[in-house]
């Protein structure tokens, strides 16, 4: 398995969350946000897939960097940047495009709503980024099919707004609706390992390596001073894609 991992439902942009008083915030320089780094992977026999990349949040904005590309969400104005260091060029869409989008993905989906679903917390703990995470277990249909280990320490009220605001976009398994609405009846920490079986045998993971705390200038959010705005199409022409 080479190049860009496949991205399991369980694997959505994270990748990413609604900062308390955003509107006071837009106003400002800069504030204080999240930064986050995450390594994602597939595993498939011998063969695994890995992909790395640094999140910053700040408000319902968020910018992704790292082996998926760079990448800008800026929810509140209806918009997604890509970015290309190496041309110094950059492209604008319209976030509304790719919702749609997504909607005719999730209804081409064999969902099956009538799926049992539950989210059991565990005794179970382990050490991540310094402290205990608690172990909860995805039964569906009472079958164990993920692992969630959250930090209940890890008040990220940010990440999970921001997540739920890009799920809403780029939509969601009704599954995986269900398993996040449970897991939010149940705690209100950050989830910092996922890891999850295919029906196939591949094990896909997600685990944040390191959270915290930054100030973000605003112009972090933006595409950078210098860079060529070009259409979508010729953008991704000059990337070979």
């Amino acid at each position: 398995m080479e190049g860009r991992i496949p991205r399991p439902l369980h694997i959505e942009l994270k990748e990413v969350f609604s900062l308390t008083g955003f509107l006071l915030v837009m106003t400002l320089t800069s504030a204080m946000g999240w930064h986050f780094s995450v390594s994602e992977s597939a595993r498939a026999g011998e063969n695994e897939a890995v992909t790395d990349y640094e999140a910053i949040v700040l408000g319902e904005k968020a910018r992704i960097t790292g082996d998926m590309g760079d990448f800008i969400i800026d929810i509140p104005g209806n918009r997604i940047f890509m970015t290309d260091p190496e041309r110094k060029v950059y492209t604008e869409v319209d976030l509304k495009a790719w919702s749609k989008a997504a909607e005719k993905m999730k209804s081409a989906m064999a969902a099956d709503t009538s799926a049992e679903v539950k989210v059991l917390r565990t005794s179970e703990k382990k050490e991540i980024l310094g402290k205990d995470a608690v172990k909860y277990n995805v039964l569906v249909n009472g079958s164990l099919e993920e692992e969630i280990w959250v930090r209940e320490d890890l008040k990220a009220e940010e990440f999970l707004t921001f997540e739920k605001s890009v799920g809403k976009i780029f939509g969601k398994s009704f599954i995986r609706e269900k398993i996040e609405k449970e897991l939010r009846r149940l705690t209100s920490g950050l989830p910092v390992l996922t890891r999850s079986i295919s029906k196939g045998g591949e094990i896909y993971t997600s685990e944040i390596k390191k959270a915290e705390r930054i100030n973000i200038e605003q112009k972090e959010l933006l595409p950078p001073a210098g860079f060529k705005k070009v259409s979508p199409e010729a953008f991704f022409r000059m990337r070979g894609e």
